[in-house]
């Protein structure tokens, strides 16, 4: 394979691959993925290994160059019809270290085919790049000529989120492999909630990347991604009028079933937080009518009732536990990890949010959903203050596994 000839001859075509809005069911943008033809057989050849060459060889500026200037034509025709539409433009970011932060040559080509640069996305992976300082100017050079930045691939090991928040990206894409399987995944869960929670701080949109599901695609809407990227909705090809209208029919199917999905999930969070108040309520009549001596003993009765409770414990007004925290006989010990161990009698809770906001004036409080460091699994803590039968003060707790 010569690169040299295939820079030369412009062997390079441009396929298109949605990105989308489930929640305004449309399509945003289209990332551009460059693919190279083979003279004698008419195949695709894998373009990492077109780009390796260009490295061997020497030529990846001039290879880059190239993939860009056929990506923003393409993409030219497109957005006559669909003027709305975002280019997502990579950048082998490689090349930052050769020079080339100020070069120009991306502003003039796409004033040259009438492209504006509000309307075009550079997606940036950071970790290509050893030069950070070179890596901040090309992005504050680009962002003032008005192009939009994306921070690619987020999610994986090599991110550096210390680079990322300088390049103030508009838009972050999470990684393919954390959303491979996320519907099945807790931790994956938790880990793109933090992405979600810090792009929301920075004032980014989120792309899913990789979605090759209907499960996918509803839990990482329902855990708050912006937009939507992957085989599920269209795989990457040439793209007319008919490829983005089929696309649009998978996006409002997605988006009746995401709006389905989460009236249920509503409906049932009331029902869940409406069963854990009868619970807390319950147990709260049976204490209230006893002294801290017997609050033990009332604990083990309850939290062996109810299938869903994995600790009972209590809390003085100070934070203090005036019992041990009390598990469910079935669970108890399941997990024998040594970092994972419930609160004793004795134990200093103060500082945590189940006191703080009681502690605070709130009559009840029911927590988000957290790894619980009693038993390593999801759990949900509920509490509510009440009177022994002497009138004195406490706090109850329980941690219920959703």
């Amino acid at each position: 394979m010569n690169i040299e000839d295939l820079i030369t001859q412009r062997r390079i075509t441009t396929y298109f691959q949605p990105i989308v809005s489930a929640r305004t069911k449309a399509t945003i943008g289209l990332e551009a993925l460059s693919r190279a033809i083979c003279p004698e057989s008419g195949q695709v050849i894998p373009f990492p290994n077109i780009m390796e060459k260009a490295v061997e060889d020497g030529l990846t500026v001039e290879l880059d160059r190239l993939c860009r200037e056929r990506a923003v034509e393409n993409f030219s025709a497109i957005k006559d019809k669909h003027d709305d539409l975002l280019l997502f433009l990579n950048l082998h970011t490689s090349i930052i270290d050769k020079g080339v932060v100020g070069s120009g040559h991306l502003i003039n080509l796409v004033r040259q085919l009438n492209i504006r640069p509000e309307n075009v996305v550079i997606e940036i992976l950071e970790a290509n790049v050893k030069d950070t300082d070179a890596l901040r100017r090309f992005a504050q050079t680009h962002r003032e000529y008005g192009f939009l930045l994306a921070v690619d691939d987020m999610g994986i090991g090599s991110s550096n989120l210390d680079r990322t928040m300088q390049l103030k990206p508009d838009i972050i894409k999470v990684d393919r492999a954390l959303i491979k399987n996320i519907d099945q995944d807790n931790y994956k869960q938790e880990i793109f909630k933090s992405l979600i929670g810090l792009s929301r701080k920075v004032g980014a949109l989120v792309v899913a990347e990789g979605i090759e599901s209907e499960d996918e695609a509803l839990v990482s809407l329902e855990l708050g991604a912006d937009l939507l990227q992957g085989y599920y909705f269209l795989r990457p090809q040439i793209i007319n009028s008919d490829t983005i209208k089929s696309c649009a029919i998978k996006i409002e199917s997605i988006a009746n079933k995401y709006k389905n999905a989460r009236i249920k999930t509503i409906r049932h969070e009331q029902e869940t937080l409406k069963f854990y108040n009868q619970i807390m309520n319950t147990v709260i009549v049976e204490l209230s009518r006893v002294s801290q001596a017997a609050f033990e003993t009332k604990l083990k009765k309850y939290v062996n009732l109810f299938p869903s409770l994995e600790y009972l414990y209590i809390l003085d007004m100070a934070g203090k536990q005036v019992t041990d925290s009390i598990c469910c006989s079935e669970k108890c010990f399941r997990n024998e990890r040594k970092i994972y161990r419930a609160g004793k009698f004795g134990a200093d809770q103060s500082l945590k949010d189940y006191y703080l906001y009681i502690k605070a004036g709130v009559e009840k409080y029911v927590s988000r959903p957290y790894m619980s460091l009693a038993s390593g699994n999801l759990c949900i803590t509920s509490s509510a203050s009440f009177h022994d039968r002497h009138g004195h003060g406490y706090i109850l707790c329980a941690d219920f596994n959703p």
